[in-house]
């Protein structure tokens, strides 16, 4: 069987993270998905991230205000599936790529908004990037607990969100017109995303007692669930988060008071501070005298939830992460043979695939036009006019 979207046409209009990683997904699930460069547009291209969201992809650069580049755009707008763009509100209009500007040249069309903080409201044109909606979601003001300075959090959680949210809406709308027939606007704002990654940390109701604030400590602030450091240096990261396990590292670490005496039942997540302080510092002792090997061996055996803390070189050559072919091989004309991530999902009857690497600039613009039924000639007289740029 083909890849699971093989014949869905995607156009990428995106020039952030959010939207060109949605589109990425889609590619490696066999749409073919063609990246519309706006001329003036600024983008990450030349970053490696850039290399990575936009692999699989082909490229096409257009001006819109050259004659005939708007045309070319909506001759795209025509034939496709899907596009996705995550421009403010009234950067879209601007550009006449808003939906209400293109919706009527093709009633297939899926249309794929991803503003910052989404089309209504008022901060609905407010210029912002995923550290923006990530200070205003509260990611980095909660993240080390209440009357303490807030930390730079330096995983994008709301263009991640995004991302994913938006590719799960877009296979869902396709789904829909198939069965119904009809089209569809989507919008997913990267706030959307940001609140998806901390979904469990919103829920409140009369019967919800709110559960206290975590206290600063970038180790982490339950003794049974945190970093220590080992004897070589290194760092485990111990998450014994039910009594179960609580128990076991206790016996484990010869420190069975602390599973016995009275003031601790409440352990691993209940106690007073000065508790809390005590404990840290006694498990850290005992952690504190064998190498992170030692303890990965031991509690393992004892079957208590630990993991190495190490870099993203030791993670990458893992046998876990090589067992699963989480890391693929693509040869860029950029940087030679690079190591990208693989395929968040497997699907048996219908796999992923990385189909090339990410396209230069307006690479792929004749062969996408010539796709559209565009003549040598037409192709020619738009380059002339600066509208189609290589």
């Amino acid at each position: 069987m083909d890849s699971a979207l093989s014949g869905v046409v995607v156009l990428d209009v995106a020039t952030d993270m959010a939207g060109s990683h949605a589109c990425m997904l889609l590619a490696d699930m066999g749409a073919e998905v063609l990246k519309v460069e706006l001329a003036g547009q600024q983008d990450w291209r030349g970053s490696l991230p850039f290399h990575l969201w936009n692999r699989g992809k082909k490229s096409i650069c257009l001006d819109l205000d050259k004659e005939g580049g708007r045309e070319a755009l909506e001759a795209m707008v025509g034939r496709a599936d899907v596009l996705v763009e995550d421009f403010r509100p009234s950067e879209a209009k601007a550009l006449g790529i808003d939906y209400d500007s293109l919706t009527h040249l093709n009633d297939r069309l899926l249309y794929c908004a991803m503003p910052p903080f989404g089309e209504e409201g008022p901060l609905r044109d407010k210029p912002a990037d995923d550290g923006v909606v990530s200070a205003f979601s509260a990611i980095m003001g909660d993240q080390t607990g209440p009357k303490v300075p807030p930390e730079f959090i330096t995983v994008p959680g709301p263009s991640c969100g995004a991302a994913f949210l938006a590719a799960y809406a877009i296979c869902s709308a396709l789904y829909v017109r198939e069965v119904e027939g009809i089209s569809q606007k989507i919008e997913v704002p990267l706030l959307n995303g940001s609140l998806a990654m901390q979904s469990g940390l919103f829920i409140e109701g009369p019967g919800v007692t709110p559960e206290e604030g975590p206290i600063k400590d970038p180790r982490g602030s339950k003794p049974a669930y945190r970093l220590y450091e080992c004897s070589d240096g290194k760092w485990i990261f111990i998450a014994c988060g039910n009594n179960t396990f609580w128990n076991r590292l206790c016996i484990t670490l010869g420190l069975e008071e602390l599973a016995c005496e009275p003031r601790y039942e409440n352990a691993p997540w209940f106690y007073k501070e000065e508790d809390r302080l005590f404990m840290i510092s006694v498990i850290g002792d005992k952690i504190k005298q064998h190498p992170q090997a030692y303890w990965l061996q031991l509690f393992d055996q004892q079957d208590i939830p630990i993991a190495p803390a190490d870099s993203r070189d030791e993670f990458v050559e893992d046998p876990q992460v090589v067992q699963r072919s989480m890391m693929f091989e693509v040869e860029d004309p950029r940087f030679g043979l690079t190591r990208q991530m693989g395929f968040a999902v497997s699907i048996d009857g219908a796999p992923g695939a990385v189909n090339g690497p990410a396209p230069e600039r307006g690479q792929h613009g004749e062969e996408i036009l010539k796709g559209l039924g565009y003549t040598e000639s037409q192709r020619g007289q738009l380059k002339k006019s600066g509208a189609l740029i290589r």
